[in-house]
């Protein structure tokens, strides 16, 4: 059985890091074996989504006909850096109210204790089973599997499943995408992006992680494709649509709206050549996560090489 597990809109807004004017809450959440309530936020359809919560870096999935929120957040809105001590698993019927189900704590994996570097998130079904994949800051990731989407999550490998010395890269900020035949990829980077396939276990590399690369890239430290230090920026994301897998990254710097003008992107992996236009999108002010959509491909696994002109 193929277990499509797709992205409905990463532009879909939430509070960001630091967010001005949001309150510090602590929602509770089930399925950890705790008594209390589980938090529901209700309100009308607006941006952010989850207002005052400090909600950022967010996955959204639909399993089982119900919408799934993988996020980091903020500690508070005092925060004058990213203190962030836990991960959060948000669900919705109707993407407008919205209920915390689980809590993924850093003393629950590996890391094994208070940890205030809880970075971006993405979950993933399959075969009965779902897996939580999480950041350790900057620097490595992790994974933790459940029968149950509110939990408990227990860590198969006690240890992270991409390390530190795994590429050029940061083994962070990574992101779940399933290609047409069955196969799960893991993408994930800083600047320059890998991409690995899964096995069918999901918590083991099928191979070694390959770069992706990109010619003439752009992010917002290189408007103009001339700082090859700091070509594209962090959070790469594969989403399908429409017979094409999209290369997406984020940013927490904001875009002059007069660079937002469409670009054409040119797919050249081996064998195969498509073209689409892609917008480089601003964020929303200058600390929010915003989404710059940068090539496209027609399989996960052959995103070899991008023209943007």
């Amino acid at each position: 059985m193929k277990h499509a597990i797709p992205l409905i809109c990463a532009v879909l807004a939430v509070a960001s890091c630091g967010s001005p004017g949001a309150e510090e809450q602590q929602p509770s959440a089930h399925g950890r074996g705790e008594e209390d309530t589980p938090a529901v936020v209700t309100f009308e359809p607006n941006n952010p989504i989850i207002p005052n919560m400090g909600v950022n870096d967010p996955h959204i999935r639909i399993i089982d006909g119900k919408a799934y929120l993988s996020a980091t957040h903020d500690k508070s809105a005092d925060n004058t850096t990213f203190i962030m001590e836990d991960w959060w698993l948000w669900s919705s019927d109707d993407l407008v109210d919205w209920e915390l189900v689980s809590v993924l704590r850093p003393e629950d994996t590996y890391i094994g204790g208070p940890f205030s570097d809880a970075w971006a998130t993405d979950i993933a079904a399959r075969n009965g089973r779902f897996y939580w994949y999480f950041s350790e800051g900057d620097r490595q990731t992790g994974v933790v599997v459940s029968n149950d989407l509110n939990g408990p999550w227990t860590d198969p490998l006690g240890k992270p499943l991409l390390t530190p010395d795994l590429t050029p890269t940061d083994e962070y900020d990574i992101g779940i995408v399933e290609d047409e035949a069955g196969a799960v990829y893991i993408v994930f980077g800083v600047w320059d992006f890998y991409i690995a396939e899964l096995n069918e276990d999901m918590i083991s590399l099928a191979e070694p992680p390959r770069k992706i690369e990109i010619n003439n890239p752009r992010g917002p430290y290189n408007l103009d494709g001339q700082n090859p230090d700091y070509p594209t920026d962090d959070k790469p994301f594969l989403h399908y649509y429409d017979g094409h897998y999209y290369l997406s990254s984020m940013t927490l710097r904001g875009l002059s709206s007069s660079r937002r003008a469409s670009q054409r992107v040119t797919i050249r992996p081996p064998g195969q050549m498509d073209s689409n236009k892609a917008a480089m999108a601003r964020s929303s002010n200058g600390t929010t996560n915003g989404i710059s959509p940068i090539a496209t491909s027609v399989k996960p696994g052959t995103v070899i090489s991008v023209t943007v002109s």
